[in-house]
């Protein structure tokens, strides 16, 4: 019994850590947010933190999106398949999604504002993006014929089954020209007259939500992470008392 008491708070305790950075992550992304002036790109002089808000340029071209088909500068495909775990002696069985695609691809490109143009470099970045698109297929739904071909030529996939359609979720976030985006990076200079927003002591945070939504959310998971944080040891300590005294 001693035993499985300590492995039990050893669990507790790294889950109660994990929670707790998570408290203090999306604290300091908030605070960052909250604090960090918005910059002029035209008026940047020197390397450091900033914060700019601009639309995205391309500077070699575009290619196309999987699920749209649509010319951007990034995204990000993610396909999900319900599959159903058979139940074992003692149950846990059930209906759960498994991610079968993810795939996230970036070409080079740049911030302007209308003061200035700053290169992004979106092969660090963090993204924090709403979905441009989103479908589903399965039994009585099937996919889109170009959608089916897209994925057997570029994934080796088939959203065809042994005998029944799969039942699969698309979603796809996308970064097209002419998008605004609010970034937080570190300006690097690169030559003379050339500066690049990168991942530096600070994050590379890349978003085509407003100042406000974004730090909202923020804000909001870093509640539900304390609250989480704080009610997990008084519920760990009154099943412990419970189960000492039974």
């Amino acid at each position: 019994m001693e035993i499985l008491f300590i492995v039990l708070g050893l669990v507790l305790s790294l889950v109660e850590a994990f929670v707790v950075y998570k408290g203090v992550w999306n604290t300091r992304r908030a605070s960052l947010l909250q604090r960090l002036p918005l910059s002029r790109i035209g008026e940047l002089e020197e390397p450091g933190l900033v914060k700019v808000l601009g639309r995205a340029v391309a500077l070699e071209g575009t290619f196309r999106s999987p699920l749209a088909n649509r010319p951007c500068l990034y995204f990000h495909f993610q396909v999900q398949e319900k599959r159903q775990r058979h139940a074992g002696p003692h149950g846990g069985g059930g209906a759960y999604w498994k991610t079968v695609i993810n795939d996230a691809q970036s070409l080079p490109c740049a911030i302007d504002d209308g003061t200035g143009e700053i290169e992004l470099r979106l092969d660090q970045a963090e993204f924090e993006l709403m979905p441009d698109d989103d479908e589903r297929s399965g039994f009585l739904n099937t996919a889109r014929p170009e959608l089916e071909a897209m994925l057997q030529k570029d994934y080796g996939y088939s959203s065809v089954g042994l005998i029944f359609n799969r039942t699969l979720s698309y979603q796809e976030t996308r970064i097209e020209a002419g998008d605004e985006l609010l970034v937080v990076g570190t300006v690097r200079q690169t030559g003379d007259d050339a500066w690049e927003l990168v991942r530096g002591r600070g994050p590379l945070l890349v978003s085509n939500k407003s100042q406000r939504d974004l730090r909202a959310s923020y804000a909001n998971a870093a509640v539900g992470w304390w609250l989480l944080a704080v009610l997990m040891p008084v519920v760990a300590l009154g099943i412990s008392n419970r189960w000492l005294g039974s």
